[in-house]
């Protein structure tokens, strides 16, 4: 990438979640329009530990998903893990949702 590239300066702002306010947050970068990376704003979300492919698997491995809206396939959840697990595909099949 450098090649390509050349060496590209790190100038974006880290931010964590838990230092700063939504208000200075918003009239700081928000506002500027400046770019930032905000971490550790999913600390503590229960999703983060509760969901997972297995568990995904588990509670809806028998409905079928909409997995590449371009060829209509669709794929039981379940099935689709199995193929996220292993697949190395250069163009992968994923999930997708028509009403986004």
């Amino acid at each position: 990438l450098l090649s390509t590239f050349g060496n590209c300066e790190d100038n974006i702002a880290r931010v964590q979640a838990s230092s700063t306010s939504l208000n200075h947050f918003g009239a700081h970068f928000q506002a500027a329009s400046l770019p930032a990376v905000l971490g550790g704003a999913m600390d503590g979300w229960k999703a983060m530990t509760a969901w997972s492919a297995q568990s995904f698997a588990t509670d809806f491995g028998h409905q079928k998903m909409i997995c590449d809206h371009r060829f209509r396939l669709h794929m039981r959840m379940a099935d689709f893990k199995e193929y996220m697990e292993c697949q190395r595909d250069d163009s992968p099949i994923y999930l997708f949702d028509h009403n986004f």
